[in-house]
């Protein structure tokens, strides 16, 4: 008797797509006296909105390529989120310097020229307020970035204009004081789940494995990386691993301590080693979106009801976490 060929009955999946949604946690400077003791969500929001409407054209990095991206303009809306205000970006970016870069309808092929500009106009980034604290002199207030990463745009790039809008636009907290915020939120957990730390150190080596070329030999540059992930570390010993300065010659030093979606990033790094350390600490909440092929290519996804009920559900879920 043969067999029935199931693979018939069988209904084909539809593909689905990932937003990633990163949060991050800033913390803002307590000498800022705008925003010290001073400001409530409202004014928060509406007096990040005024720095932001005259944000100019800004390039992003380019990490040593030539093509260029820029952040050309920003729409603003105050929107409500889990019935506080909010500020809604919509950047448009755009990619210039397109060296290798071709358009083809299926019959015709023609290149990019290089002072054309390929660009988008849907790079959301929501701001959400936060102050806690008993009385005005003792707030504390920090933004809540979530990052609306979808499946259409290179990954990163929203990701890239969230921080250079922090960068040039809010003032933060030093490394110290971040770090300790990131360490005073997860204090109360008694086990960190897994931590890693990253190591990259570069060096010379002397002897050349090439030695009937010797006498042209004017270098050898070595780059080495060390990878250790840990699990279930005390919560004592993972503040006194974030806080360790030891100084071994590494080039890049990141330590990352992973509480479910959860993380804390504290890295250092310098690009020569008789440099000072570039620190930077980053605390986020990682979530995803499921949507559907139907709902990229109908644009569903980049429609603001749509966008604000998903970045709705991300605070909801960061505040109930905490």
């Amino acid at each position: 008797m043969a067999k029935k060929n199931k693979s018939r009955n069988r209904t084909s999946k539809a593909k689905s797509y990932q937003i990633s949604l990163p949060l991050f946690v800033i913390p803002l400077k307590k000498e800022d006296k705008g925003l010290f003791g001073a400001l409530n969500e409202k004014q928060m929001v509406e007096t990040l909105k005024e720095n932001l409407d005259t944000f100019p054209v800004t390039e992003l990095p380019s990490r040593g390529k030539s093509k260029r991206t820029h952040i050309t303009s920003l729409h603003l809306s105050i929107i409500s989120i889990d019935d506080k205000p909010a500020l809604l970006v919509r950047a448009s970016v755009f990619d210039s310097n397109l060296d290798d870069t071709y358009l083809n309808d299926g019959s015709n092929k023609s290149k990019i020229s290089k002072s054309s500009k390929l660009g988008g106009e849907k790079y959301f980034i929501l701001f959400y307020p936060k102050i806690e604290g008993q009385n005005s002199e003792k707030y504390i207030y920090t933004w809540l970035q979530v990052v609306y990463e979808d499946p259409t745009h290179s990954t990163g790039v929203a990701t890239a204009v969230a921080k250079k809008l922090v960068q040039s636009q809010i003032q933060t907290e030093p490394f110290n004081v971040k770090l300790q915020s990131a360490i005073d939120d997860f204090k109360a957990l008694a086990y960190c789940p897994e931590v890693q730390v990253r190591l990259v150190s570069v060096y010379h080596k002397g002897e050349c494995e090439y030695p009937q070329f010797k006498e042209y030999l004017t270098d050898v540059h070595v780059t080495e990386q060390s990878v250790y992930t840990f699990a279930n570390m005390p919560q004592k010993d993972v503040e006194s691993l974030l806080r360790d300065q030891t100084d071994n010659g590494e080039v890049v030093v990141h330590k990352k301590a992973i509480f479910g979606k959860k993380e804390y990033h504290v890295k250092r790094e310098r690009y020569d080693e008789r440099k000072q350390w570039r620190e930077s600490v980053e605390q986020l909440f990682n979530s995803k979106h499921e949507v559907s092929q139907e709902e990229i290519e109908s644009g569903r996804i980049f429609e603001d009801d749509f966008v604000i009920d998903v970045f709705n559900t991300v605070i909801t879920n960061y505040l109930s976490n905490k």
